[in-house]
């Protein structure tokens, strides 16, 4: 479910790019654009932090898309909704950075969080579709944001190249991703 989350996320962001460059029915694309973007951000940061994702995240998910998406046009809501999530996230692994586990590969967190940090700085500085340097600017931000995705999820792994399935819990007893490891 999360490869699709990603691909849905992927065709709706072409589809945006698409509709930007023929300036063709961007007000009703952009909303999409940036509705599955973020939720694509909040799902991996769930895989992230928890070993079993809480069920109670699906409302969660559920509400914050859809926010997303009616409010697209307000950039301080969804920009600030994902400044805090990713900031959480961002707690989570300069945490598990001071106290690593065996069960993550904490060089493949160092090198999503360097992509992530360098990405950020190209995200801010894209400025509008109208600007002369956004194709680039924001192409790269998105080279950098799907590269730190996938190198944060593949911290999870010290098998092999695919990465473990997402669970769902009610349990919410020792919830945090390998927070039962002791030094």
């Amino acid at each position: 479910w999360v490869a699709v989350t990603v691909a849905i996320g992927v065709v709706m962001s072409i589809l945006f790019h698409v509709a930007v460059i023929y300036d063709w029915n961007v007000e009703n694309m952009e909303p999409l654009d940036i509705g599955f973007s973020n939720l694509t951000l909040y799902l991996v940061g769930f895989m992230v932090v928890f070993q079993r994702i809480p069920e109670s995240a699906l409302p969660f998910l559920f509400t914050i898309t859809v926010l997303n998406v009616d409010f697209w046009d307000v950039q301080p809501f969804y920009m600030g909704v994902s400044t805090l999530f990713n900031t959480m996230v961002l707690a989570y692994v300069l945490y598990r950075l001071c106290n690593p586990t065996p069960n993550r590969t904490n060089g493949w967190l160092v090198l999503a969080l360097i992509i992530g940090i360098i990405g950020t700085g190209f995200f801010l500085m894209d400025g509008n579709h109208q600007s002369k340097n956004y194709a680039i600017l924001h192409s790269t931000w998105h080279v950098c944001s799907y590269s730190g995705l996938y190198f944060i999820l593949r911290s999870t792994n010290r098998e092999g190249i695919r990465v473990p399935r997402a669970d769902f819990t009610t349990d919410y007893t020792n919830i945090l991703a390998y927070s039962d490891f002791k030094h």
